[in-house]
Formats: structure tokens, C-alpha cells, sequence
């Protein structure tokens, strides 16, 4: 997602300045430091991005209490789905962080039952077996990779939405619009997939169900909420596609892709030798699988 925020905000020409580190840094959490300075890496070198200067005259013509409308191209804020990454995201790389701390330990656990103690000679009855911790775990995992999707897709709206995507063409259709459906069957998926996701991000771990005489009258279905986990991550590695390929073809519309940044342009280079240029309506089915596999694999470059 910083990567496809790097992108996002390259091919609208926005400012970088809501990754500056000094606003993130008085948040104190450091996922969101590390979401930011990602992003600032992606873009490193960017051409496309507006420069500091020109933000400064828009916040002190704003300052300055002139009246006047101002286009949206000129927006001094953007869409929370751009400027709040970085708190979205990095809460995101915290609660792993807490995620991979239960699971090590997890791992590291006895969860024998009975337990057998040789030095005092003694059998002692217990519920180690039972994966609470596990559970809530995995869980809390479906919901940050729901929140990714979430914002995967509201960024895909924006970016395929004139009203919003500062001046390239509707459904990022090349040429003329009109005739050509361009990408909306593909935010129709987007949307799809988007929302099967929020259905399967529902807790298991609420819906506990007796069995063995009701001896085990408490179980946390910890199973169910890690095996559903990976029908998650196969459906957001589909969505991210639907957005890397729409970057790579706002970029083109743009005809500056080689202004993108360090990171963005070795994506775009990645995503164009997988997926050709959309110039005449054709199914994207196919290269949206093969990207994302890809990235379920771990192939997509990063600076």
C-alpha cells in the first residue's frame, strides 16, 4: 500500500508533504515513521510531485485570508485515503509486530495436557492446549488486511473517478472516452472483492460451538481464523494488482513515466512487463492473476 500511495500520489502530481517525518515523529509509534519514510523512499527523485515551494504559496495564500475559489487541482489537503497512510498502515506494521510477538511465543510454549514435571514426580491436568491467544491473533489479522483493502480500493476509485483524479481521463481510457468501458470492470472487482473481504474479516474466534460431551464447551476456533486469512491474502494480492496496473496506465496517460521515483518507476517497469498498455477494452483477468502471484510471491521490486 506505501508503495501504491508513492504512485497515487505521482501521477495526480500531489505534495510529499504529509510524509514529512517531523509530523509523524510527534505520533510516537514507530509503524507509522516506517510507513512514512516507505513511501518517501518510493518516490525518491520523483519528478512528477509538486514541489514544496508551490504548497507553501497555496497554505500562506490560505493564511493570508484571500478569497478566492480554488480548483481542486490545487487542494492543499488530500483524501485521508492518501495523506493518512501512513497512520493507517503503520498501525498496521504495530499490531504485526504484536501479532509476530504472540505466535513466537506461542511456538516457544508447552501445550501438552497432561504436563509431566520429573524433578517433583508429579502429572498436572491444564488447558495449555487452548489457543486463545492464537485466535485473537489471527483475527485481529483479517481485520488490518481488510483495512488494506479497504483503502486499496478507495484509492482505485479515486484514481479511475475524473471528479477526483486531477485531470486524467474517466476509467482511464485512453484516447477519447465514450466508446470504451476502459477500468470499470475492473472497479467493479475491486469493489467485489473489497467487500467478500469484510465478510470473511468477521471474528471466529466469537463463535465458539461445544463438543466432546460438552467437556470442550469453550472453543476458540483459532483454525478457522488463520485458514481464512489466506483466502484474504490471495483476494488484497488481487486488489493490489487492480491498482498497480492502473497506476502504471495513469502513468502513461500522463506520458512521464520515466519522471516516476526511484521505487515507483521500478514497479511501473515490473507491472508493464507483465501487463501491456490498456489502448483498446480487453479482458484483464488473466494479468491481474499473473500479477498477482507475483506479488504473493514476493517478485515485485522495491528500492
Amino acid at each position: 500500500m506505501e508503495l501504491c500511495t508513492a504512485f497515487l500520489v505521482e501521477v495526480f502530481g500531489r505534495s510529499l508533504a504529509a510524509f514529512d517525518l517531523r509530523i509523524h515523529g510527534l505520533k510516537h509509534y514507530p509503524g507509522q515513521t516506517a510507513a512514512a519514510k516507505n513511501i518517501l523512499r518510493f518516490a525518491r527523485n520523483s519528478k512528477l510531485t509538486m514541489e514544496p515551494e508551490r504548497l507553501t504559496l497555496l497554505l500562506e495564500k490560505e493564511r493570508s485570508g484571500v478569497s478566492e475559489v480554488v480548483k481542486s487541482s490545487e487542494d492543499i489537503q488530500d483524501p485521508y485515503s492518501i495523506r493518512c497512510v501512513p497512520q493507517i498502515t503503520g498501525a498496521v506494521r504495530d499490531h504485526l509486530s504484536f501479532i509476530q510477538g504472540v505466535l513466537r511465543t506461542e511456538l516457544n510454549s508447552v501445550n501438552d495436557n497432561p504436563l509431566i514435571f520429573a524433578e517433583e514426580k508429579e502429572v498436572a491436568h491444564g488447558g495449555n492446549f487452548l489457543g486463545q491467544h492464537v485466535a485473537f491473533a489471527m483475527d485481529t489479522l483479517s481485520l488490518l488486511l481488510s483495512q488494506l483493502a479497504t483503502l486499496s480500493e478507495r484509492q482505485f476509485a479515486r484514481l479511475i473517478d475524473d471528479n477526483f483524479n486531477f485531470d486524467l481521463s474517466p476509467m482511464l481510457v485512453s484516447g477519447e472516452a465514450g466508446l470504451k468501458c476502459g477500468f470499470m470492470p475492473a472497479q467493479l472487482v475491486t469493489t467485489a472483492i473489497s467487500a467478500t473481504i469484510r465478510v470473511r474479516a468477521a471474528p471466529a474466534s466469537l463463535h465458539s460451538i461445544p463438543t466432546n460431551a460438552n467437556n470442550q464447551d469453550i472453543v476458540t476456533m483459532g483454525g478457522i481464523a488463520a485458514l481464512k486469512n489466506v483466502a484474504i491474502l490471495e483476494d488484497l494480492a488481487s486488489l493490489l494488482s487492480i491498482e498497480l496496473i492502473g497506476l502504471a496506465q495513469a502513468a502513461d496517460i500522463r506520458g512521464r513515466s520515466q519522471d516516476l521515483g526511484k521505487g515507483t518507476r521500478r514497479a511501473y517497469e515490473f507491472v508493464r512487463a507483465l501487463v501491456p498498455f490498456l489502448d483498446e477494452d480487453r479482458s484483464l483477468s488473466e494479468e491481474i492473476s499473473e500479477l498477482a502471484t507475483a506479488l504473493e510471491q514476493r517478485r515485485l521490486p522495491v528500492a
